[in-house]
């Protein structure tokens, strides 16, 4: 997620990426952006992977989490200042359930802390690579409900209606697949989502 930095537009907030490819060798400063904190998740037991924030310094956070096992990456950064949540995700193809659980687990437990801390619910903005293909996001619903790959879609679908989340891309991010989303529960803060071709990636 970002926003152009044209003139007259406010800064970029948040900038979230996936499959980083990092390593703790990689120090932050060889991946710094001046004006922007870096908060990353790496994948240490295999290649490829990872997720990080790029998050605005003009946004103090006050909280942050970087978890990620051999297949799930997540990071997540809290501003009690803003009373704003950011994540970024990253959930590779055929991803155990039980992976993806831990790292949604994680996530909501993260909400609900800074929820409670706080005394109100935060300003929410998940992001990432979420690789759920068969869903449509028109109507929020998958077409192998009952099967044994369902279970990522539930886990996803059971995130936002905790959280009251609206799913914000509705254009394909991959192929003919949206796999890549913005979760939000302040919809009416974006005024436009797009998808663009990118010669960093075969995602747009």
């Amino acid at each position: 997620m970002y926003m152009s930095p044209k003139q007259h537009q406010p800064p970029v907030l948040a900038v979230g990426i996936t499959e980083t490819w990092l390593k703790s060798y990689i120090s932050d400063a060889r991946i710094t952006v001046p004006g922007y904190n870096v908060l990353r998740a790496d994948r240490e037991c295999k290649i490829g992977g990872g997720c990080l924030l790029y998050v605005n310094t003009e946004i103090p956070i006050t909280r942050q989490l970087s978890w990620s096992d051999r297949q799930t990456s997540l990071v997540t950064a809290f501003s009690e200042e803003q009373n704003l949540f950011l994540a970024c995700v990253y959930r590779p193809p055929d991803t155990e359930d039980s992976s993806y659980t831990n790292a949604l687990t994680k996530l909501q437990e993260e909400i609900n802390f800074v929820s409670k801390e706080n005394g109100v619910v935060p300003e929410i903005i998940l992001m990432g690579d979420f690789n759920l293909p068969h869903m449509n996001w028109v109507c929020t619903s998958h077409p192998d409900r009952n099967s044994a790959k369902a279970s990522p879609y539930h886990r996803t679908l059971e995130l936002i209606d905790e959280n009251f989340l609206e799913q914000l891309v509705l254009s394909p991010t991959r192929g003919n697949n949206i796999l890549d989303l913005v979760l939000t529960n302040t919809p009416d803060y974006f005024a436009n989502v797009e998808t663009t071709e990118s010669r960093l990636s075969d995602h747009k």
